[in-house]
């Protein structure tokens, strides 16, 4: 885990519009097509943990917030992990995606208490190809 501190407001909101700017960059294409109805793992190497997740569409009063310039790269999501199994939504950055998942792997890792490290994500996608 990474821990920052700023001296004031000004270097904080500096330093997050760098990190978006930075993971904009970072985007792959895959990535960037990513839209609600699809299915991504998330790998935390520092806590050797993996975060299942889907994206999910925004209420009608939230999505003029995705249309923004700024937000393009940010999909609403519903995240899961043996540290959050009920899930929980969030903004997530595509460029945070390690993996795109398809229905199968995801329900597979459901049903397998959403598995938390590396050996599982590997195990979990290598029995199939299913992007569905």
């Amino acid at each position: 885990m990474k821990i920052y501190s700023f001296d004031n407001p000004k270097d904080f909101a500096q330093a997050l519009r760098d990190g978006h700017e930075q993971a904009d960059g970072a985007v792959q294409p895959w990535q960037a097509a990513v839209k609600p109805g699809d299915y991504f793992a998330r790998y935390l190497p520092e806590e050797d943990l993996v975060i299942w997740g889907e994206v999910v569409e925004p209420d009608p009063e939230d999505a003029s917030l995705f249309r923004q310039p700024h937000m393009k790269n940010v999909r609403l999501t519903r995240c899961y992990s043996m540290v959050c199994p009920d899930g929980e939504y969030g903004n997530t950055h595509v460029a945070t995606m390690t993996a795109g998942i398809g229905r199968t792997q995801f329900e597979r890792a459901r049903e397998r208490g959403w598995p938390s490290d590396i050996d599982n994500l590997t195990e979990i996608l290598r029995p199939s190809v299913d992007r569905n």
